[in-house]
């Protein structure tokens, strides 16, 4: 299956997020958070003290405001649902010429 290099960038700095010590991934359904009309997640993790989703895109990728204001509804959703403090982070990542 083909992947291009963005994929490939967004998958490598998934890896290196996850392994993270402090935290424990958390997967979420995006079909779940769709059907209620609120913003898929990239990537989250969850730790004792808070709930961390990360928003991956690409250099030169912005989010729109109708993006960004179903993500804060995710947000606001997880963190009631897990009864935690949630962070939302914007991860750019970055495309190497070779």
């Amino acid at each position: 299956m083909y992947q291009s290099r963005g994929d490939q960038e967004e998958a490598k700095r998934s890896l290196e997020i996850l392994q993270l010590k402090s935290s424990v991934p958390l997967l979420i359904s995006a079909k779940f958070l769709r059907q209620r009309s609120m913003g898929q997640v990239d990537l989250a993790t969850i730790s004792k003290q808070k709930i961390i989703i990360y928003e991956v895109k690409s250099v030169g990728e912005y989010l729109t405001h109708k993006q960004w204001n179903r993500l804060k509804s995710s947000q606001q959703y997880i963190s009631q649902l897990f009864q935690r403090p949630t962070l939302l982070k914007l991860l750019q990542l970055e495309h190497k010429l070779e």
